[in-house]
């Protein structure tokens, strides 16, 4: 039968959860049914993990008929005991969730005493969190508005909270609106699509110069939606960059790691556009996010945030940092894929240094699954040919790396940039340099054509035969 939902479900729980939901499970406050715990039982101690409907049925009700219908209710029903349990551990997760519903079981209850103690021990515990993202302004809100409702049901003589309740949700709401802006605007640039801003343009006009930018979780985006719309006035980067750095211990991990994000990305398109000023900008972001352990998640380094942070290094040529990087992070990097990415990256790391003996050594002897690296190991490994004049290895990788990419279904359009760099290349190992006619020919056809990789490397081996002869 096809796997169920419920124990492809099961299967995502971690170590910890599993012993835990070991326990729910037999709660007869969230599971009546016995046969739910007999079914969980039959799949935790399987080692098994794909099962006979009748052979499961047979477990639970040895010596009857099988009944699909039945079997399938009992796997709904653990499913939903595991949703309860699912729900109830992300709860718990957020102190202050809980905090909120018992004030406001207090106040439902109508028990002010009860109420009000957990209600200023809430608010107490909100103020020592570190955290002030928008998250800590939302639960400032909701204490806010229990603090309201408890007044409106004691009567007109009540002491109303209405401008803190009015302040504290502006301030929720902005933050939020700012967040989600600069995640259209992002997300824009990537698809292409044109999203409805709503409100956004009020916000923008009403917070500027407002004393409410003071909160970093408005700062912050604030200044990173404008540096996102106006590419141009670099000096939004740097407040956004100011205010980043001053409240890095406000935010949590995941979201911090999207600021940083915005930042890393205004700094790129800087670069492509030619401002290299922002090379050592944007390797003070990736240095800062290192220390400050963001890029980390459950204690691992993605693969393409290790390749980038690789090449900007060896951009602002720090060698010894990038050596040093790439060694320490290789610890960081997934197991299934560790040593593939980190002879990947090394072997980038001496080719731009240049150590060609040493790139060539990681170059021949790996083995890249991944198609990019894979051609991008043979383009260096090209270049390196042609610089080293070993002109028998260059035409016979020329060959072997136009069969590659011709086997190759899903590489897009990069397989016609790669095709048009291995077909200029091979013009440029016949072109006759003492003509100039013949030269400017090349040139010309190298600097027109939209479509190829290394533009800028054919185009300099041109230059550096002219300052030899």
């Amino acid at each position: 039968m096809n796997e169920a939902k419920v124990f492809i479900s099961l299967k995502k729980l971690e170590k910890s959860e599993l012993r835990r939901f070991r326990k729910f499970v037999r709660s007869t406050y969230f599971n009546k049914h016995k046969e739910v715990i007999r079914l969980f039982d039959y799949w935790d101690q399987s080692s098994e993990r794909h099962f006979q409907a009748e052979k499961v049925f047979a477990h639970l009700f040895p010596g009857q008929e099988f009944d699909a219908k039945t079997l399938h209710h009992i796997k709904n029903y653990l499913l939903e005991v595991l949703e309860k349990f699912l729900a109830l551990e992300d709860w718990q997760q957020e102190q202050n969730r809980s905090d909120i519903h018992l004030i406001r079981a207090y106040r439902k209850k109508n028990l002010l005493p009860a109420f009000e103690k957990n209600l200023k021990a809430a608010q107490k515990n909100l103020e020592k969190n570190s955290l002030r993202n928008a998250q800590h302004l939302k639960q400032k809100y909701e204490l806010e508005l229990e603090q309201y409702d408890f007044s409106l049901s004691q009567g007109r003589n009540a002491i109303f909270n209405l401008q803190q309740l009015s302040d504290t949700f502006d301030i929720y709401f902005i933050a939020n609106k700012l967040k989600t802006a600069c995640l259209l605007k992002a997300h824009q640039t990537v698809v292409k699509n044109e999203y409805k801003t709503g409100l956004l343009d009020s916000v923008l006009h009403f917070i500027k110069n407002h004393s409410w930018l003071k909160h970093p979780a408005i700062g912050i985006y604030y200044y990173a939606y404008l540096a996102l719309s106006e590419p141009d006035e670099s000096a939004h980067f740097f407040q956004l960059k100011k205010l980043i750095f001053e409240n890095t211990a406000l935010f949590p991990s995941k979201e911090l790691r999207d600021i940083f994000l915005l930042g890393i990305n205004f700094c790129i398109k800087k670069l492509n556009i030619g401002e290299d000023a922002f090379l050592n900008e944007l390797l003070e972001l990736y240095e800062t996010g290192l220390n400050s352990e963001i890029f980390l998640e459950n204690g691992l380094l993605s693969p393409n945030t290790y390749y980038n942070i690789n090449l900007v290094g060896l951009k602002a040529k720090r060698f010894d940092w990038v050596q040093q990087f790439l060694d320490q992070y290789k610890e960081h990097l997934p197991n299934s894929i560790k040593e593939n990415t980190y002879n990947y990256n090394k072997s980038i790391y001496y080719f731009r240094k240049p150590d060609y003996p040493k790139a060539m050594e990681l170059l021949r002897s790996a083995d890249f699954d991944d198609p990019l690296h894979n051609i991008t190991s043979r383009t260096m490994l090209l270049q390196i040919y042609y610089e080293l004049q070993e002109e028998d290895a260059l035409h016979s990788l020329l060959d072997s790396f136009k069969n590659y990419l011709y086997r190759q279904k899903k590489l897009g359009y990069h397989k016609e940039r790669y095709l048009n760099f291995i077909k200029y290349t091979k013009k440029l190992l016949k072109l006759n340099f003492y003509n100039k006619k013949e030269v400017n020919i090349f040139k010309k056809e190298v600097e027109t054509l939209g479509s190829i990789s290394e533009k800028q490397w054919l185009l300099k081996q041109v230059e550096i035969f002219k300052r030899k002869d």
